[in-house]
Order: structure tokens, then C-alpha cells, then sequence
């Protein structure tokens, strides 16, 4: 089972499983299901309705009543955020590349795109599940979405010393932390909760470069050092926000 990882908008690592794709062609036969029961019933009524010598009122309900029939994914996952019933019966949702709820937008992107994937979650919406990174089909890619495991959200393994810039008291070890970017701490933050074999050497590398760029001097480890750097920046740009 694949994995989604991301950073959100306050350095916190997130993993997150991704949805199967049994659980999701799964969750759309029964999506298939319920909009099958919704049409059968829809069009028993606009059949009563022609027969009692009402075309037109037949066809202005049958615009009325089958749109739903249509609009079903896109309505379900607006108003149950991020969720069909298909979904909830599989305990999974849909949400943000970057582990935020989808925006009306991002939904009606991928609803539209349904048609792109194949009907039925044809053979290019599962070929795209299999092999792209965060298992999304191609309306998720366009709309910067994903399918994940509603029950199995958890945050990364992270010291306390990840909140010590919350404290009242806290005082910065390093001021020329405000000088970094975003994205170059955003850079230390993946390097520090990175899984990878080199780690350590990415780590040294890294902690040799920010202090050459600070101008600092200090006796801590690269990781240590890394650390504070990342919190420092926190605390100041958040007291100048």
C-alpha cells in the first residue's frame, strides 16, 4: 500500500495511507449502486408523469430529477467533506495533495474529469492509480487531490523539541534564521524528517551550508543545530505576522 507525504503550512510532516485501489473501485460500485437505485426511481416518476398526458412536465422533470443522478460525487463529497456514500462505506475521502480538506474547485475539477478516467474508473484512471506517486487518477492530479485512508492519519515521529519556539519564554539562539526563505526552511524540514540512508550526510552537508549563509558559529550537532535554526525562524516570523 502506497504512501502520501506532506508538509503543511506549519512544518508539520504528515503520512498518510493511501487509498487501495480495491477500496476505491470498491466505493465507486457502490456510488454506481446508489445513483442506479436514484435513476430507477426518477424515471418511474417521469414514466407516471408522460402517461397522465404531461410531456412536457415529464421532460422539465426529468432535467430536474436526473441532474442530481449526475452531480452525485461532486454534491456528496462538497457536502460530507470529501466523502460519497461509496467512501464512507470503504472509510476513505478525498483530500488536498497538501494534506488540507479539497476546495469546491479542486471537486468540481476531478468531477468533471470523471469522463477522462474511463467509465466505470475505466483502465486510465486505474493505470494512473498504479502508477502515479500518491495513487491519484487523473482528475486528482489535475486538481492537486488524493484518495487516502480516512481511519490511519498520523503525523511523523517528532521530538518535543519541535514546539519549543510555542513557549512564552522562548528566545531565539540564532536572529539570522529570519533571513531564510520559505522554501529553504521548508528544505531543512524535509532533510531533518527525511527516511532516507544518507540522512546523516545530507544533514552535515545541509548544517554546513545554513551556517554559511547565517554567518553563525555554534558546537552542536547538524541536527541540533538544524533544529533551532527551523524553530527560530518560526518564532520570528510569526512574531512579525
Amino acid at each position: 500500500m502506497s504512501e502520501t507525504r506532506f508538509t503543511t503550512s506549519q512544518y508539520v510532516c504528515i503520512r498518510q495511507q493511501s487509498a487501495t485501489l480495491l477500496s476505491r473501485i470498491t466505493a465507486w460500485i457502490i456510488d454506481l449502486a446508489v445513483m442506479a437505485v436514484y435513476a430507477f426511481f426518477a424515471y418511474v416518476l417521469i414514466a407516471l408523469t408522460y402517461q397522465t398526458g404531461s410531456p412536457v412536465l415529464a421532460v422539465a422533470m426529468g432535467i430536474i430529477l436526473l441532474l442530481p443522478a449526475l452531480a452525485y460525487p461532486l454534491l456528496c463529497e462538497h457536502f460530507l467533506h470529501g466523502q460519497s456514500l461509496g467512501k464512507m462505506a470503504m472509510s476513505i475521502r478525498v483530500m488536498s495533495i497538501d494534506g488540507s480538506p479539497p476546495s469546491a474547485t479542486q471537486l468540481l475539477l476531478r468531477w468533471l474529469l470523471l469522463i477522462a478516467d474511463g467509465p466505470l474508473m475505466g483502465c486510465i484512471g486505474i493505470i494512473s492509480i498504479i502508477f502515479t506517486k500518491n495513487s491519484q487518477r487523473l482528475g486528482d492530479l489535475a486538481a492537486g487531490t488524493t484518495v487516502v485512508c480516512k481511519h490511519n492519519f498520523h503525523s511523523l515521529h517528532m521530538p518535543l523539541k519541535e514546539y519549543d519556539y510555542l513557549r512564552p519564554d522562548y528566545r531565539p539562539t540564532f536572529p539570522q534564521a529570519a533571513m531564510l526563505s520559505w522554501k529553504q526552511v521548508e528544505v531543512i524540514h524535509r532533510t531533518l524528517y527525511s527516511t532516507d540512508t544518507r540522512r546523516n550526510r545530507q544533514l552535515t552537508l545541509l548544517g554546513n551550508k545554513v551556517q554559511q549563509m547565517l554567518g553563525c558559529q555554534h558546537r552542536m550537532t547538524p541536527e541540533m543545530f538544524l533544529l533551532i535554526v527551523v524553530n527560530d525562524y518560526r518564532h520570528l516570523t510569526a512574531a512579525t505576522d
